[in-house]
């Protein structure tokens, strides 16, 4: 296989990777206070001082991990905590309302009453509260202006009025 070159079309000088006279490997000492010798030689030749001096404000690799996970435990159980509470606000809003019980596969149930929640508590915000004027057809009933005040009824509200 012929080297590499400047040019597809010159033969003449390959593309040298690694000028001489710059170090490859670099002894990096990272913020936590730990040491690493890093090769730096899949980097073009000007830009390896100032990775190495990018790395030495960072932590090492190991301790960055630790950190991360630590995180990442902590972000899960935030997670777990948000989708709790708001489980809750979807079954209170549920039963406050007189929602009909969802059907489908017991995994996605709880993320489908969520949704539902927040899908119709926005929709009655964007309708009614700041006073969008749209024609919805219900099924079960006749037609709908959430926009008007001669609508017999209204989505149920997030909160029951004062």
């Amino acid at each position: 296989m012929k080297p590499q070159t400047s040019s597809p079309t010159s033969n003449i000088t390959p593309i040298k990777r690694n000028s001489p006279g710059v170090p490859t490997s670099f002894e990096i000492f990272h913020s936590c206070g730990h040491t690493s010798t890093r090769d730096l030689s899949d980097r073009s030749a000007d830009q390896r001082a100032g990775y190495a001096r990018w790395l030495a404000t960072r932590q090492c690799t190991d301790c960055w991990r630790a950190d991360h996970q630590a995180d990442a435990a902590s972000t899960a159980k935030w997670l777990a905590a948000k989708r709790a509470d708001e489980q809750a606000a979807a079954a209170d809003w549920a039963t406050q309302f007189d929602m009909p019980p969802l059907e489908g596969p017991e995994k996605i149930l709880g993320w489908a009453e969520r949704a539902r929640h927040q899908l119709v508590t926005r929709a009655y915000t964007a309708l009614v509260t700041e006073g969008f004027s749209v024609k919805c057809r219900v099924l079960s009933e006749s037609a709908l202006d959430y926009g008007s005040s001669s609508a017999p009824a209204t989505p149920p509200p997030t909160t029951p009025p004062h």
